[in-house]
């Protein structure tokens, strides 16, 4: 069977990804950055799933996610991740129950297409700017000190995405398809 590579996510403003961006921008050159268009928020990963099956969890979360109202997520700060393997650079974002409950809403669809174990852990929401797969000089990084001028993003939908391997073996992403949320 046919299989794709899956998260649920959510996409950043324009205003939050000028504002990493500029950081990016001010940093060694040498960090292994994420591409811009790949920036998001992770609200769940769902691993391989048939692709019989995408159509009918699609048509499902599609139900979920139309009963849940728009909400708010607010940025933290920039900071290195040590914990995760393999390290990474992240933004940080608040913890929100309105998250929490949204993930929940679609862990109990996804789980029952879903081919790996499911990860019940909290999560934590965050933007990954770059995965440290080696040695970095991680004490050359410069975190800003102040919130971002615009510390809040509307959340107004949920996308599904597909992570793949492309023709010249490097990961890539795509939308596959935009849930709305109701508006408040």
């Amino acid at each position: 069977m046919d299989t794709r590579r899956l998260f649920l996510s959510i996409e950043l403003s324009d205003k939050w990804k000028q504002y990493l961006v500029n950081w990016v921008q001010t940093q060694p050159n040498y960090f292994p950055w994420i591409p811009l268009d790949y920036w998001h928020i992770t609200v769940q990963y769902l691993g391989e799933i048939e692709e019989s099956d995408i159509l009918s969890m699609s048509t499902e979360l599609e139900q979920i996610f139309k009963t849940q109202t728009e909400f708010f997520l607010y940025f933290l700060n920039i900071c290195h991740y040590p914990r995760h393997e393999p390290p990474m650079i992240w933004a940080k974002v608040k913890q929100s129950e309105k998250f929490e409950t949204i993930k929940e809403y679609a862990t109990q669809t996804t789980n029952l297409y879903m081919r790996d174990i499911p990860d019940h852990r909290k999560s934590k929401p965050h933007i990954t700017l770059a995965k440290l797969q080696g040695e970095y000089d991680v004490t050359r990084l410069k975190f800003p000190s102040e919130k971002p001028p615009h510390p809040v993003l509307h959340v107004t939908n949920i996308q599904l995405w597909e992570s793949y391997i492309d023709i010249d073996k490097r990961r890539k992403y795509r939308c596959l398809k935009t849930f709305k949320l109701k508006s408040a």
